[in-house]
């Protein structure tokens, strides 16, 4: 019976550890978690057994600093705790996220880019938290001047009626017509509201919208071009301004004389955009104007421009403010969709229109996540409170009804009092003038459930996503690892003052200057200098007691600079052709040196420094690193002792290649 519960043990243990390649403490490495590893770390990985051996070692020590990190909690550090949860947050992103609706849209994004479209528009403005029924007259009103639009009554005539019939409304210190219109000029992608731009870039030149809402209200759009992008434009222009429309005619005839002056080659564009252009600005620089889009120009203007090949001056043409004379440089080309798509994430994140992607993914979540609404719970809750209290300082007071539910989204239970605090906290969004108290409930109540939903999913991530756990894991692991080195081996070798100096006076042997001397050497070019000048100019420099630096300065006075050079250094063997050749033994004045071709030279030697060990200050940034190999290593040796560590040589050995 003993040898029978031996052989179970044995057999479960070996159960336990088959396919784990190696166990540190409470660690348990596999071997296809030990090949990911080693793949990703090691630069070539051969699968050699000297590479393996060398990264298992590797291992083992990260492993054996990760397990002491766990056991004195360091991960419970304040510091440590915020980084990991700032990592999480970002780890998580990707996973928060309907990726396919977010690639549709920067893909749709990239494609709008391609296009530039001239609009109008006439809008019924509403306000974004108007009234239910405010909003559907809105909605009405817009609808009713569609039906007159595309019937084929003239636009302008029927932005004027309706215009001139609507009421005014406060907008600010302003007042405004609640009807009106705009030209919307040529614009691309991300430059207008998404519910207008999906619109422009997708219906035919003529097409009328049905009423598109956005912030400010309803608004009924009609396409009037659409051209393939002109991007970035570089162009000169001269611009003949018509402020009296009597001068139209004198105007015209100004513009076509200048243009034949320089389709002629008499003027130059430049010379005349100098001259006679009205626009000062790039008038000075010879009608050279600053880099634009399309969105900052007037339309007539634009619409010129898509026929004008490059560099070459079109005829003059007119719109509302004069007569121009143009000429385009270069054009900016649209990038592929891979070069550009991390622009176009940057820029989509910073626009509404990314609301869309966080609906999109939250209503996947609902299959996922039951949403139980209690029956009156919201009616109940909101009959509480007294619209006239939500100002902006109202504060939520618990009552009987604080710890009833009011919706479970999942998992989780939200009372009257966690919305309360929601409703406390988002008082200011509510205008009472504009909105209804029940749908500014409503409103909230229906963000609060979104977010309760995403909640779920936070809570489930690692479940539903095992690489969230690796790529978290791995991170914390790292993190751990830095934090309990730092504080045993890189804060220790830097305020350990008296162990360092101990473990240089144990190493310093190994850190021997050679011998030295101190000198003064000369070279020069005797074809233009005369060895016996120089050697007088330095015997009488001597005599005078002048210093090296002094003697140097007085040496590029006296000769040429171009063909003398002297400098002061210590030199060891080796570092000096000209030292190298004279014997250091005898200090002062050496005799002439040849060094090959026409140059010759000299020392003179102040010191001579026999061989001696480096001070601790010369070689402080070795000596450091080497006191940390050595810190660490003593450290990583009690570890072992400290943690069992075991390595399965089968599942070793079957990784490497013979």
């Amino acid at each position: 019976m003993n040898r029978f519960c031996i052989f179970i043990v044995v057999l479960l243990w070996n159960l336990s550890v088959f396919g784990q390649l190696l166990t540190v403490g409470n660690q348990k490495v596999s071997q296809e978690d030990f090949v990911r590893l080693y793949k990703k770390n090691i630069l070539n990985p051969t699968f050699s057994e000297q590479s393996l051996r060398e990264y298992l070692d590797l291992l083992i020590t990260y492993k054996l600093k990760v397990q002491e990190a766990v056991d004195l909690n360091l991960e419970q550090l304040p510091h440590l705790q915020r980084e990991l949860n700032n990592y999480a947050s970002q780890l998580a992103q990707p996973y928060l996220t309907d990726l396919n609706f977010l690639e549709k849209m920067l893909r749709d994004i990239h494609n709008y880019s391609l296009q530039d479209v001239h609009a109008r528009q006439i809008m019924v403005r509403c306000p974004p938290f108007s009234r239910p029924q405010d909003s559907l007259n809105a909605y009405r009103t817009a609808l009713r001047i569609r039906e007159r639009l595309v019937r084929g009554e003239d636009f302008d005539k029927v932005a004027k009626e309706e215009s001139e019939k609507s009421e005014l409304v406060a907008l600010g210190s302003r007042q405004e017509r609640r009807i009106s219109s705009s030209d919307l000029r040529y614009f691309s992608a991300l430059s207008m509201p998404y519910s207008i731009e999906n619109f422009a870039f997708n219906a035919r030149v003529g097409d009328f919208s049905t009423p598109l809402r956005t912030e400010i209200g309803f608004h009924i759009v009609q396409i009037l071009d659409r051209q393939p992008t002109l991007g970035r434009i570089n162009a000169s222009q001269i611009f003949l301004n018509i402020s009296d429309e009597d001068q139209a005619e004198t105007i015209r005839l100004k513009a076509d004389s200048l243009y034949y002056l320089i389709t002629s080659g008499t003027k130059s564009f430049e010379e005349l955009a100098r001259q006679y252009s009205d626009d000062r600005t790039s008038g000075m620089r010879g009608g050279r104007m600053a880099e634009f889009n399309v969105t900052r120009a007037d339309p007539a203007f634009i619409a010129q421009l898509y026929k004008m090949p490059l560099e070459v001056v079109a005829r003059p043409f007119r719109t509302r403010d004069g007569y121009h004379i143009v000429i385009i440089h270069s054009l900016g080309d649209v990038a592929d969709y891979q070069e550009v798509r991390s622009e176009l994430l940057f820029r989509l994140q910073r626009d509404p229109r990314a609301d869309l992607i966080r609906q999109s993914f939250v209503n996947s979540l609902r299959k996922d996540y039951p949403v139980v609404e209690i029956g009156g719970a919201l009616k109940n809750f909101a009959s509480q409170l007294d619209s006239m209290e939500i100002m902006g300082f109202w504060e939520y007071e618990r009552d009987n009804y604080s710890d009833s539910a009011l919706v479970k989204v999942g998992s989780i239970i939200a009372t009257y009092a966690d919305f309360g605090r929601l409703i406390e906290d988002n008082q200011t969004n509510y205008n009472f003038e504009q909105e209804d108290f029940m749908a500014f409930i409503e409103r909230n109540y229906r963000r609060y459930i979104d977010d309760l939903l995403v909640l779920n999913e936070e809570q489930n991530i690692g479940k539903k996503h095992p690489q969230f756990n690796l790529d978290f894991e791995t991170y914390r692991n790292d993190v751990l690892a830095f934090e309990i080195t730092d504080l045993r081996i890189w804060k220790k070798s830097n305020e350990d003052t008296v162990g360092l100096y101990e473990y240089y006076e144990s190493q310093k042997h190994c850190f021997m200057w050679p011998a030295r001397i101190q000198a003064l050497t000369f070279r020069y070019d005797v074809r233009y200098i005369n060895t016996n000048d120089v050697r007088k100019f330095l015997e009488g420099s001597y005599r005078r007691r002048h210093s090296a630096e002094q003697i140097i300065e007085q040496a590029n006075r006296n000769f040429d600079p171009k063909h003398i050079s002297v400098t002061i250094n210590v030199y060891e063997p080796g570092q000096n052709k000209i030292a190298d050749r004279v014997d250091w033994t005898r200090p002062g004045l050496s005799p002439d040196v040849a060094t090959g071709g026409f140059e010759k030279g000299f020392v003179y030697i102040y010191n001579h420094y026999p061989s001696t060990c480096k001070s601790l200050e010369e070689i402080r940034g070795t000596i450091v690193g080497q006191y940390q190999d050595f810190l660490e290593q003593q450290w990583v040796d009690e570890l072992k002792k400290k943690y069992p560590v075991h390595v399965n040589q089968n599942e070793f050995e079957s990784l490497i290649k013979r």
